[in-house]
């Protein structure tokens, strides 16, 4: 296991603390709390350091770019939502998240935004506010495990399952949001190798 050096805690406690759309970023590892979750302090390491090159990559080469797309990271795999003009720009922010090393999947949820205010920040933070307090204050929910990211009224899940009830209970709870659209389910179940794409309710 790697050991800890200061800048690797820094890591641990800022990586979620990055990105431009703040509310779609669900609680940050911080170096107590990593080794608590299923993912492991050096789990964690690594996703934050993803985490942290994304922001550093999309800085030097477009903070336009970087201003309208979030990233959120689990186990290697990156999800990117928001709100670009173009085509041309959601695949830019793709080829440029493969730059990070470490990366091993990328789901490109980003939406061409052809109305202006079509984003409603406000809604997304309350939604983002109730889904992550029902998983936390669910006894039988281990909610240092899972992120969640709300963008446009639709609710990405991201993490390790400790078993598919628990999973069940996550996703329910998303589901019974007001103002939420769909729930895209991108969670690994303990002991299960990762699905490659997500599934939407």
């Amino acid at each position: 296991m790697k050991k800890l050096s200061p800048i690797v805690c820094a890591l641990l406690i800022t990586a979620s603390a990055c990105s431009p759309i703040g509310a779609v970023v669900g609680a940050g590892a911080t170096v107590g709390t990593a080794a608590l979750e299923e993912r492991g302090i050096e789990g964690s390491y690594d996703d934050a350091k993803i985490q942290f090159d994304l922001n550093n990559i999309l800085y030097a080469q477009d903070k336009d770019l970087l201003s309208k797309v979030d990233f959120t990271v689990r186990e290697g795999k990156v999800l990117l939502t928001g709100l670009v003009e173009t085509p041309e720009m959601r695949q830019d922010a793709e080829q440029l998240a493969w730059r990070a090393e470490g990366v091993r999947e990328i789901v490109n949820e980003i939406e061409i935004n052809t109305q202006p205010g079509l984003l409603d920040m406000g809604k997304d933070v309350m939604v983002y506010s109730e889904v992550w307090a029902k998983l936390t204050l669910d006894e039988e929910i281990d909610s240092i495990n899972f992120a969640v990211n709300v963008t446009n009224g639709s609710v990405y899940v991201m993490g390790i399952a400790r078993h598919r009830a628990e999973l069940d209970k996550v996703l329910a709870h998303a589901q019974n949001v007001k103002n939420v659209k769909r729930v895209v389910d991108l969670v690994r179940i303990k002991d299960q190798y990762a699905q490659s794409t997500g599934s939407s309710y």
